[in-house]
């Protein structure tokens, strides 16, 4: 898995801290993230991931979400 993915994950699972759902939301965000980059750019490799997290924002609005 993406060093970068994994690192914006973990960003955004710190302001979901104290939620119940965390593990539930990181795990969706996760998986809209691994779709959308093979979808949109026929693979999943660390550029479309690195193109998908730009597209998604900030952690912290996000998790906001």
């Amino acid at each position: 898995m993406s060093e970068k993915l994994e690192a914006y994950l973990e960003e955004i699972s710190h302001f979901l801290s104290g939620r119940e759902e965390r593990e539930e939301i990181l795990s969706e965000i996760r998986s809209h993230i691994l779709e959308k980059a093979a979808r949109e750019h026929g693979q999943v490799s660390d550029a479309s991931l690195d193109k998908v997290i730009a597209a998604y924002g900030p952690a912290r609005r996000v998790a906001e979400k």
